[in-house]
């Protein structure tokens, strides 16, 4: 939370290093020594992020908080990859999770309809063809396009399906042929 401050208030950050964390005074200068030649890197910030987290989470938690924060602000599919059900889950915790088998030949608007993520008839078509459909953060403007493995579908056996700006789908496929 203290990250998406827009606070670049140095006593702010200062202060809270201080109290929040049980980094030397040495270590906390050199931050504050930093913050003040890129402040636009917000340096105080992340990094009073990344000690509460690590406090409170231990180091499994700040990584699994890490991974996290690039895959929904960067849109980093690697990282996607690399994310456990469990983390996308948490993460998109208002997404429908939906298992679907994945049959040879699934397109775009089969993977959509069957997780009733659009509409039937011609209009979930136009959204697909208008670039309101994305798969694992690469926009699909072609309803007709074949799933492709290591594309479409991660090698985690996960796919993140994204609907307009805000709707999330996370599909596991439950039969992965590498034959796709």
């Amino acid at each position: 939370y203290y990250v998406t401050l827009k606070q670049n208030n140095a006593i702010f950050s200062l202060r809270y290093l201080k109290l929040f964390t049980f980094l030397s005074g040495m270590e906390i200068d050199h931050i504050m020594q930093v913050h003040a030649k890129e402040p636009e890197k917000r340096g105080p910030q992340k990094r009073l992020a990344a000690e509460v987290i690590k406090l409170v989470h231990g180091k499994n938690g700040l990584e699994s908080a890490k991974r996290c924060t690039k895959a929904f602000y960067y849109n980093n599919v690697d990282v996607l990859e690399s994310m456990s059900d469990e983390e996308l889950q948490e993460l998109f915790r208002e997404a429908p999770y939906i298992e679907m088998l994945l049959e040879p030949g699934t397109t775009v608007l089969d993977l959509c309809r069957k997780a009733n993520a659009i509409a039937d008839g011609p209009k979930g078509y136009r959204d697909i063809t208008v670039g309101a459909v994305s798969i694992n953060h690469i926009t699909e403007t072609n309803p007709d396009a074949v799933l492709i493995l290591g594309q479409h579908i991660l090698s985690n056996g996960l796919s993140l399906l994204k609907i307009g700006k805000r709707n999330y789908y996370i599909i596991k496929w439950l039969q992965l042929s590498h034959e796709e």
